[in-house]
């Protein structure tokens, strides 16, 4: 029972943080000047290049302890040294 709930709540969140992520959208509706020869976008976004520098560490949890994830941990932390992963996982004795 718990394991079933557990799943559940994990879809729901799944799927409500991906119905909430910023997508872009080709819809005419919105905030949009009128395209034309004498109109300017109002608004460009710039998205900046990951930091190559800067320290960040990624949290990894998982169910069941795996070596396939620490050999990836290892090969993803010698391609990009400023990341670090911590991996995570959590004990269950899959009682209902």
């Amino acid at each position: 029972m718990k394991k079933a709930i557990l799943m559940m709540m994990s879809a729901l969140q799944a799927m409500s943080v991906t119905a909430c992520g910023a997508g872009t959208s080709n819809s005419s509706s919105g905030n949009r000047a009128p395209a034309g020869p004498n109109s300017t976008p109002e608004h460009k976004e710039v998205i900046e290049p990951p930091s190559t520098t800067e320290e960040k560490t990624v949290v990894f949890s998982t169910f069941f302890p795996s070596d396939y994830f620490k050999e990836a941990k290892k090969k993803y932390e010698a391609k990009h040294p400023n990341i670090t992963i911590e991996l995570n996982s959590i004990a269950t004795d899959d009682e209902k």
